[in-house]
């Protein structure tokens, strides 16, 4: 049994029972809780079709048996249940136990939760997962195995038909970030900023936070942004859900490949509980049905994370002080 909540996010339940959904791309100032001049330009709506009404069950929101899991908006709201509501059947079988799956506007309050063990695990950003591991509430239970790769790359998109080489040539131009703790879709391409002495207030004419890697994505399709900056794997995806979009896409940065977003958990979980959660994860591939679940999601199965692999995220880090 899954339970689906998306409750305490900007979109609320709206965007998630109603036939369409509005995603307001507001242009937004380096902090994104910081005003500047450039958010009086007022904001751009983006409508996406989203699947039918989901109906929410509060009596079984209330039990205290079931297990929830936390995905932080990688994917919009309707990409994640796509995605995922397979993965969240399986846990519940192999549980015993219904499981809610809970959506977030952001990845920080994705982080929140977890921090105060209000979900039980969660799918995370790499950015997001150093920050959460070096402050000592997020523990690596397994990560995605992903066409044979462990790694992803920010990728620095525009059009086809744009004559941009790299990031420099977007000076005075509109960008797309998807959240303020991520990696590949914000903190590589500030990094980068960063290192020639810029920052996006001075750099970019304006910007704006799309809060996913798919609407990011679109966003620059749409022709409302010149560039954005996106997770390697998303992209890769997306071009192979529509083929027929490919030709008006081109990459023209990417940042060195980093370990995959990883599935976590609260290190004060039980030993006991970790280790099936693990064990679970890791020998999916090898039952039938899990199998059936990891290739609808597009991973081939999960692996045990390598630490090291985020090495790269922790220096860029610590050098920005952030």
């Amino acid at each position: 049994m899954i339970l689906l909540k998306a409750s305490g996010s900007k979109l609320g339940l709206r965007s998630l029972a109603g036939s369409l959904f509005v995603i307001s791309l507001l242009v937004l100032s380096f902090s994104p809780l910081a005003c500047s001049h450039r958010e009086q330009a007022g904001a751009i709506s983006v409508q996406l079709k989203t699947g039918p009404k989901i109906s929410i069950p509060d009596s079984d929101l209330e039990r205290e048996d079931h297990f929830r899991i936390g995905f932080a908006a990688i994917f919009s709201p309707r990409e994640t249940l796509k995605h995922y509501t397979g993965l969240a059947d399986y846990l519940s079988t192999k549980l015993g136990k219904p499981v809610e799956m809970v959506q977030r506007y952001t990845y920080s309050e994705i982080n929140h939760l977890l921090e105060a063990e209000e979900i039980d695990l969660a799918f995370v950003c790499t950015f997001a997962y150093v920050t959460g591991q070096e402050e000592s509430y997020m523990e690596a239970l397994a990560i995605p195995l992903v066409s044979g790769k462990r790694e992803y790359q920010s990728f620095l998109i525009t059009r086809s038909n744009n004559t941009y080489k790299d990031l420099g040539d977007f000076r005075g131009k509109t960008f797309a970030f998807t959240d303020p703790l991520s990696f590949s879709g914000r903190n590589y391409p500030l990094y980068v900023l960063w290192s020639r002495g810029e920052s996006p207030e001075t750099f970019f004419s304006s910007y704006i936070y799309t809060y996913s890697h798919d609407n990011s994505i679109r966003a620059v399709l749409e022709g409302l942004v010149e560039g954005a900056a996106v997770d390697s794997q998303v992209y890769e995806q997306f071009l192979a859900n529509h083929p027929n979009l490919k030709e008006y896409f081109k990459v023209i940065d990417s940042s060195p490949p980093v370990g995959n977003p990883p599935f976590v958990v609260n290190p004060k979980m039980s030993s006991a509980k970790k280790e099936k959660l693990r064990e679970i994860l890791l020998k999916m591939h090898l039952d039938p049905e899990g199998k059936k679940v990891l290739e609808r999601i597009g991973f081939e199965r999960f692996v045990l994370p390598q630490d090291e692999s985020y090495d790269y995220i922790r220096k860029i880090k610590s050098e920005m002080g952030s």
